[in-house]
Parts: C-alpha cells; sequence; structure tokens
C-alpha cells in the first residue's frame, strides 16, 4: 500500500484468493476487514475472487456474497477466472496454431461447458466475472459464455470484463462493443511484448492485437491496469506506453502499430474514470467534482502540457485519499 499511493494510485483491483489454500478465502476477506476496522488501509480495495471450481463458486454465493459487498474501502469485486496462460510461453490460448510453433494452440484452462456455467452462476448470483484472457481462443471462448448469460438470466449492469485483451481479431474486437464487454488492459505489457507478438501470432493477427484505439472508439469502457508484480505498477509507465506504443526505452521511433495511440486524455481517462466505471464507482470517484470522493494526486510536471516521451519520468509529489493526505514528498 505504501507503495501504491507513492505511486499516486487510491483503488486497486486485486486479486488476493490464491494466496491461500482453496476454500480459505474468508480469511483474506478477514484481514482486509481487520486492516480497515483499524485504519490502516490507505488504497481502497476490490477485490477480484478467484474461485475457479464449480462447487467453490456456489459456496461463495450461497454464503451472501455478490459483486459491491463491503464498504468504500473494501468491497468484494468480480469473479475471478484465468481462462489461459501466456505469450511468451505460448499457454495463452489462439483460435489457431502459433505462428512460431504449429504443434500447439496453447492451452484452454476451462471447457467450453465448464466456462458457460460458471459465468452464467455469477450472472445468477449478482456477480460480475473479470476473465484472464491473452489469447484470441480464451477470448472467443468467454465471450461466448458471457452471451449465453446475457440471455439465459438477463441482469441490468453486469460489468463482465476481459483481462488483457491482448491477441485479438476483428470479429473479438466487434464483440467487446455489442456484448457491452469491458475491457482491462495494460498498456506497459507492450514494453516485452513488441519483440514477440508478431513471431508468436504472425502478421494478420498482430495488426487486430492491442487494438487499444479500436476498443476506446467503438465505445468500449476500457479500464487501466498494470498487472503488478508481473509488471511495474507505475501509473506513468502505462500512460507513456499507451500514448507513445513505445517501449520503455523509446523504441520503435516512430510507435508500434501507431494507430492504435490514445490520446493523452484518452489514456489519463483509463487509469481514472475507467478504474471507476470497472468497480461501479463512476458516480463518486474518477473525476474531481462536488459530492465525489476527496481522492486525487499531485503530480510535478502537467501531463497534457510536456513530450508525451517525458511521461514515464513525471512524479507524484502528493497523493490524496478521500480528502486525507497519504502520500507526500
Amino acid at each position: 500500500m505504501d507503495g501504491l499511493v507513492k505511486a499516486g494510485i487510491t483503488e486497486v483491483q486485486t486479486d488476493d484468493f490464491e494466496a491461500l489454500p482453496a476454500g480459505q478465502y474468508q480469511k483474506v476477506l478477514d484481514a482486509y476487514h481487520q486492516l480497515e476496522d483499524e485504519g490502516l488501509l490507505k488504497v481502497r480495495i476490490f477485490e477480484q475472487c478467484l474461485l475457479a471450481s464449480q462447487p467453490l463458486l456456489e459456496q461463495f454465493l450461497a454464503e451472501g456474497h455478490y459483486t459491491g459487498e463491503g464498504s468504500p474501502m473494501f468491497r468484494v469485486g468480480p469473479l475471478k477466472l484465468m481462462a489461459d496462460g501466456s505469450l511468451g510461453g505460448r499457454t495463452a490460448y489462439l483460435a489457431r496454431p502459433y505462428a512460431d510453433d504449429p504443434s500447439t494452440e496453447g492451452i484452454p484452462v476451462f471447457t467450453q461447458e465448464q466456462l458457460d456455467r460458471l459465468i452464467l452462476t455469477a450472472q445468477a448470483g449478482g456477480m460480475m466475472a473479470a476473465v484472464h484472457c491473452i489469447g484470441c481462443g480464451a477470448a472467443e471462448m468467454t465471450m461466448q459464455a458471457i452471451e449465453k448469460a446475457q440471455l439465459a438470466c438477463p441482469k441490468p449492469d453486469l460489468r463482465h470484463a476481459i483481462v488483457h485483451c491482448q491477441i485479438t481479431d476483428k470479429a473479438l474486437l466487434e464483440q467487446f462493443a455489442k456484448l457491452n464487454v469491458l475491457a482491462h488492459i495494460q498498456p506497459a505489457f507492450i514494453d516485452d511484448d513488441i519483440p514477440i507478438v508478431e513471431a508468436r501470432v504472425g502478421r494478420e493477427l498482430t495488426q487486430t492485437s492491442y487494438n487499444w484505439k479500436t476498443l476506446q472508439d467503438s465505445g468500449v469502457h476500457i479500464a487501466g491496469g498494470s498487472d503488478s508484480p508481473v509488471i511495474d505498477f507505475s501509473v506513468m509507465n502505462g500512460i507513456y506506453c499507451a500514448v507513445t506504443r513505445q517501449r520503455l526505452n523509446g523504441d520503435p521511433a516512430e510507435g508500434w502499430l501507431p494507430d492504435q495511440k490514445l490520446t493523452v486524455e484518452e489514456a489519463v481517462r483509463a487509469y481514472t474514470m475507467g478504474g471507476a466505471y470497472a468497480s461501479y464507482d463512476e458516480r463518486v470517484r474518477g473525476t474531481i467534482r462536488n459530492g465525489k470522493y476527496a481522492d486525487l494526486v499531485v503530480l510535478d510536471r502537467d501531463l497534457f502540457a510536456i513530450d508525451p516521451e517525458e511521461i514515464k519520468d513525471v512524479k507524484v509529489d502528493m497523493t490524496v485519499l478521500n480528502g486525507q493526505v497519504v502520500y507526500g514528498k
């Protein structure tokens, strides 16, 4: 939490259930409630709940848990599911063989039937789902499951999300808008991924991957994040990569897939209003105005006035949570 507020972060979605053996999630919930009771929470927590088996999810819901349960400082968030692995390890599940290893399409964690049932159970129980999908195959399965759940058990404003949204094709990009699926993106991932994407998935699929601008322009809600501790949770690195489409060393000079660059305003919105929307908070945070939480950050430079390549070097001077200074130089 000290590191988060130093980086100017006032709320996080975090997946902590797997820190303990399966089924011991109550200890995680109790720990956060105790921290809150003792006044030790420095950031707001929206807990992603990794409940990867049907019996565990049903037990959780039967105990009365639901998305939004809790207080302004700690709330139960979405059902978290890991639908595939990583691009680097070729375990991200593609809808076609890997370009540099045609013997594999990656590894789907669930069958379509299992994924359908989990997401329908969450939908019926009033719980949004946030599904880790790096490969287009995993994302297609998840989109199918979400659409089936929406048809079988309609509920207003259940903000199901796909986490990462890295390898996508044109049809998938259109599905985000059609089904109103939220996109959790981690722009700083391109610092590691630019050198390997085309080798892994081929030139054609690369052109429709990491397509943040396409999602933005089609009306999809985008939430900026980091996937820490996989990479650093620096917001400035994320905004820099979203705006420049460059690695942190400045390569390539013109930006990678430069037509997918976000404007500074769009990138800042993803890390403020986008994050607020992803946790049902847009009415109380994400912008600074009367009636909202006084959660804000003071930077040492104006992001809208400097050269975009300087953004990654911007420092946080002060972080304010609910009107109280929680970090200051």
